[in-house]
């Protein structure tokens, strides 16, 4: 499993050895950080806040065994991340087939996206890869593949060997894609009458078991969604200050840093 923390720790090292490179060793990283939050769009920081929030009530639910609420919270917390990227991201969002084809109704964008759920976006992170197969840890992807040979039988009595191979395959091919799948499943579990049409009795041992599983996927997605995310911060950054008004911006960035002189004086 990653290590998130310590991937964190080393992005920040690099991060405080850059700005003390550029702007000098007097000027705190810290502060750096919270100048350049300020430039990002109030949605994104909204969306933070958002995952901050759910990501707390996620691990709340983990760490008490309430495996099931804690999918539930992850679930909302993976969809904030997403809608993170969709309003830092809007030129790549807008020249997708997804968006061409959920954006059915005319709008600003960001009303547009403030109205989808992971059924919109689980298409778009597959077609613009904001995980991708090869962020998802392999020795997860093998363990969550003999869960499944161990549990799917239990969950739908009848599936036969070939499918499910089937659904083996598309774990092995495109992990990203189905974990996201697999945590949207759990999370309309939510709703009582789906359960009755799949015959799904949640208070079960196995369902337990399936939960438990989940939230350890769901963890697993919002690791890889952290590390995308340093990449969409600095996307962003770095087209905004090469916008017509990036220079302004940047002599903003510096004024809240007191005054620090551009590294080009």
């Amino acid at each position: 499993m990653k290590n998130i923390n310590a991937i964190i720790q080393s992005n920040q090292a690099r991060g405080k050895e850059l700005m003390s490179r550029i702007l000098g060793s007097s000027v705190q990283f810290e502060d750096v950080s919270k100048a350049f939050e300020e430039l990002l769009p109030e949605q994104a920081r909204n969306l933070q806040d958002i995952c901050k929030f759910y990501e707390h009530e996620m691990l709340l639910g983990r760490d008490s065994g309430a495996y099931f609420s804690g999918c539930l919270a992850g679930a909302a917390m993976i969809e904030a991340f997403l809608l993170l990227f969709c309003v830092l991201q809007q030129p790549a969002v807008e020249r997708t087939e997804s968006f061409r084809k959920f954006a059915k109704k005319k709008g600003p964008y960001l009303t547009v996206i403030a109205h989808w759920t992971l059924r919109e976006l689980i298409p778009l992170s597959e077609e613009l890869q904001w995980i991708g197969a090869t962020m998802v840890e392999k020795d997860l992807v093998a363990a969550l593949i003999d869960g499944y040979y161990e549990m799917l039988p239990a969950v739908k009595p009848g599936i036969t060997q070939e499918e499910m191979e089937g659904v083996v395959e598309v774990f092995r091919s495109r992990p990203d894609v189905a974990l996201l799948t697999l945590m949207q499943s759990m999370r309309n579990l939510v709703h009582a009458g789906r359960c009755i049409r799949l015959k799904r009795n949640l208070p079960s041992e196995d369902f337990a078991d399936w939960a438990k599983l989940v939230m350890v996927l769901i963890v697993e997605v919002r690791d890889c969604m952290i590390l995308k995310l340093n990449s969409v911060y600095q996307q962003y950054i770095v087209g905004l200050l090469g916008s017509p008004g990036g220079v302004a911006t940047f002599s903003k960035v510096l004024n809240q840093l007191g005054g620090v002189r551009s590294p080009n004086n």
